[in-house]
């Protein structure tokens, strides 16, 4: 449970703008949990009775980030990319390093470049230059 005083103690917004929880949106994805569904190779986020996943294969070393898919509605709201985050640090976690394949993924990484060190060498290329 978020505690929107607490909350809104540690952010940072001009004093012309509410919180996200005084303007009755609170951070959805962060209540969302990610797991890994082996036998379907995927992570899951399950919200509102829809699964959100992204579609990963395992290889020696290295773990493929294939296909991310958010269910319509769920859209905007951090899922897709507290998965693929969840996905980098499994990898991180497992020693392996990251091949994205799903443009998703790609573009995550692009924007958060404290990942591209896990990204093999091989597809490097693919986080660094712009679209």
């Amino acid at each position: 449970m978020i505690d929107p005083v607490g909350e809104a103690s540690r952010e940072s917004f001009p004093a012309s703008d509410s919180p996200a929880w005084a303007m009755g949106r609170e951070a959805e994805s962060a209540i969302i949990e990610v797991s890994d569904n082996q036998a379907e190779n995927r992570f899951e986020a399950h919200v509102g009775g829809k699964t959100a996943f992204l579609m990963y294969r395992r290889m020696p070393g290295r773990l493929v980030l294939v296909h991310t898919e958010v269910p319509t509605g769920l859209e905007g709201h951090g899922i897709g990319s507290k998965m693929v985050r969840a996905g980098i640090e499994f990898a991180r976690e497992q020693g392996l390093t990251v091949v994205p394949v799903c443009p998703f993924v790609i573009n995550y990484i692009r924007r958060h470049q404290e990942y591209v060190d896990l990204v093999h060498p091989d597809y490097q290329a693919r986080v660094t230059q712009e679209a």
